[in-house]
């Protein structure tokens, strides 16, 4: 499983320095681009944001399931139950005037 995650991460960052690069390139050939043009790579790079997170998502709910089969949870620990209260606990508790 970890080779998997390092096979991810060589490949996202091959991706990701050729994108940069590609993203220079494109503020030179911004002038000769028409609106239309301009809205299509928008697009695009919307698109290549969306499928980037859509990953980090599935990434995400990979790992709370692992913590969540490990017992353990982000959310801290289970619930405190109160102790129930006894007769004698409710007398004294209600004599104080504490409700």
């Amino acid at each position: 499983m970890a080779d998997e995650e390092q096979t991810e991460t060589a490949e996202e960052a091959e991706t990701e320095a050729a994108d940069e690069a590609k993203d220079e390139s494109e503020v030179e050939e911004t002038s000769d681009k028409s609106p239309i043009d301009l809205a299509n790579d928008a697009a695009e790079r919307m698109e290549k944001a969306n499928k980037e997170r859509a990953a980090l998502q599935k990434k995400d709910e990979k790992i709370l399931a692992e913590m969540k089969l490990q017992g353990k949870s982000t959310a801290g620990g289970a619930p405190v139950e109160k102790a129930e209260e006894t007769p004698q606990e409710y007398k004294d508790r209600i004599m104080r005037g504490e409700l």
